[in-house]
């Protein structure tokens, strides 16, 4: 791994969550404390958080105040890490179909007949595709853009923006993204400009309520169940009559609640994807749409 020895002083945490869901919640902790860096292994559950001396401290008691049940191993002092030169030694480009394949951003594109890359810089911002939910999501988008050509996509919890971006990619006519973090939005519109889709999309940081009565032909969240059942009304409102909603960030046990949640809006699940991660624990991707 490369190092930067100009830098201050780094740690490492190396951290260990019992399931994937309590993984992407310490990742999203980590970050919130001050990480300079994550990596997640294969499995999804082992975390190596890098983070300047000043701030270790802060990110171990961020994570054991609201994850008291993670495994943390004692801070190891480690060489700084360039991570525009990190990075490229863990990711790879991630082939969703032989449509899609979301790439980073240093990847040189190799794209197949009639196949769209997506470049993405790896970041704060989450989604590179490499994860079973982000893998999920994609492959519901693509699924509904093949059939139903959106004139309008909605992409809730943006991240980096890979949703949006694929969907434009894939055919669909506009996109709007946001989120909470203050980081996801200008990463997004980098991604958006980098990969020539600037002009088809639009992206802001602050809540759904923020949109107004609007409505579009296909929305997209890739979101843990807690993040998602607040706003699932909100959520329902923003979805044109025919249009279909791609959710993704669940766990297997979550479909039932998640279906519920949406059921008063006149939302039924047509389609269910599972992907197993090394574990054993299965996430899943639902379509819902008004029959």
């Amino acid at each position: 791994m490369a190092v930067d020895r100009s830098t201050p002083e780094t740690f490492s945490l190396r951290v260990r969550a019992r399931d994937a869901a309590e993984a992407e919640i310490a990742v999203a902790e980590a970050w919130a404390a001050g990480a300079a860096g994550i990596i997640e292994d294969e499995d999804c559950r082992e975390l190596t958080i890098y983070v300047a001396a000043p701030a270790a401290d802060a990110v171990e008691r961020a994570l054991r105040a609201v994850l008291p049940s993670l495994g943390i191993a004692p801070a190891e002092r480690v060489e700084s890490v360039v991570w525009s030169e990190a990075w490229k030694q863990v990711l790879e480009p991630v082939e969703i179909s032989r449509r899609l394949v979301v790439a980073p951003a240093f990847a040189t594109p190799a794209p197949l007949p009639g196949q769209q890359w997506i470049r993405i810089e790896p970041g704060q911002a989450f989604g590179t595709g490499a994860h079973h939910s982000t893998r999920l999501a994609l492959e519901g988008i693509e699924a509904a853009v093949s059939r139903e050509k959106p004139r309008s996509v909605l992409d809730v919890g943006t991240g980096s923006g890979v949703l949006a971006l694929a969907a434009l990619a894939l055919g669909a006519g506009s996109a709007v993204g946001f989120d909470l973090d203050p980081l996801a939005a200008p990463a997004a519109r980098r991604a958006a400009n980098e990969n020539g889709l600037g002009d088809r999309a639009a992206w802001f940081t602050g809540p759904i309520a923020a949109l107004g009565p609007r409505r579009f032909d296909l929305v997209a969240a890739n979101l843990l169940r807690r993040e998602l059942l607040p706003i699932a009304p909100d959520i329902a409102g923003r979805l044109a009559p025919d249009g279909s909603l791609v959710l993704a960030g669940l766990l297997e046990g979550d479909a039932s609640g998640v279906r519920a949640a949406f059921d008063p809006f006149g939302l039924r699940q047509v389609a269910l994807r599972t992907r197993t991660d090394d574990d054993g624990e299965s996430w899943i991707g639902l379509v819902l749409r008004r029959l």
